[in-house]
């Protein structure tokens, strides 16, 4: 976004790793090429010690808290990952001639995204899963053309801790919220640190679990009583109904349309379960 691409940071590409973390700008100390290794106490002040290093992302404070908090819940570390940025350098500001952090207006952004993601965009051929962080992450991974129930469009909390509906470039997309974010708002530490445990178990192939096997019964009355006796031997039983109050009939309260049972298998130790429902012919009457 520096026109002259001074300042230009490139990504730190692991050719074994099957992950790969994209955040979103480089800073100062990326820009530099200086790693924060620490911290140092001055009178009331904290200051940062640094290390210089090659040009990359996340070195500077962002960058300690991936590495020292969230990459080991995931049971990684920084030399296990991946490390991208959507965009490569920071935005100049117009009036004062200074690049600064923060994202430029709307038509520049797009503008540098879309130049970015085609010229330096070049994802491992060994990363399995892209972690998106943050907002600008998530439109650029896929996320802009999703929309919540609303109609309105989705971001990055509605889909922190789950994986985008469609890959990108063959690569599934697991949504994270931006670590700097947590410096301004302490209440989305904990909803942070679940979704890298999880990022953990997907890893594992612990997460998502694949629905299990079911058998529709029709008409074999052998197979129900079989399935409701195991059922009526479980030390704890979970029932849920669904009926409607649109019968159209103002003498009944409502019709049932659903039964849905779960239990604990003395079988195999898992849980089965079983769901009643009527397909055509008149639901039961509710009490």
């Amino acid at each position: 976004m520096a026109d002259d691409m001074e300042g230009f940071v490139p990504d730190l590409l692991n050719p074994t790793a099957d992950i790969a973390l994209v955040a979103q700008n480089p800073g100062i100390d990326e820009e530099k090429g200086r790693r924060i290794i620490g911290y140092i106490q001055i009178g009331q002040a904290r200051r940062p010690i640094y290390q210089p290093c090659e040009p990359q992302p996340l070195l500077g404070a962002t960058g300690v808290t991936v590495n020292d908090t969230w990459l080991p819940k995931a049971g990684l570390k920084r030399s296990d990952v991946s490390l991208m940025n959507i965009l490569k350098c920071r935005y100049r500001d117009p009036v004062t001639k200074k690049k600064i952090n923060k994202l430029p207006p709307a038509a520049v952004l797009n503008k540098a995204v879309a130049h970015c993601m085609e010229a330096h965009f070049h994802v491992p051929y060994n990363a399995k899963t892209l972690v998106a962080m943050g907002d600008l992450a998530f439109d650029a991974l896929g996320g802009k053309s999703l929309r919540k129930p609303d109609g309105k469009p989705a971001s990055i909390s509605d889909y922190r801790g789950y994986t985008l509906p469609d890959p990108f470039r063959g690569r599934s997309v697991y949504c994270v919220l931006h670590p700097a974010d947590l410096f301004y708002d302490r209440s989305k530490v904990l909803p942070t640190r679940l979704d890298w445990l999880r990022l953990k178990r997907l890893r594992a192939g612990l997460w998502p679990l694949h629905i299990p096997t079911r058998t529709i019964l029709t008409d074999s009355w052998v197979q129900l009583s079989s399935l409701l006796d195991e059922a009526r031997h479980a030390s704890v039983i979970s029932c849920d109904t669904e009926f409607t109050y649109d019968t159209g009939r103002p003498d009944e309260e409502g019709l049932l349309t659903m039964i849905g049972l779960g239990w604990e298998s003395s079988q195999n130790g898992g849980v089965n379960g079983a769901q009643i429902q009527w397909m055509h012919d008149p639901a039961v009457t509710t009490e």
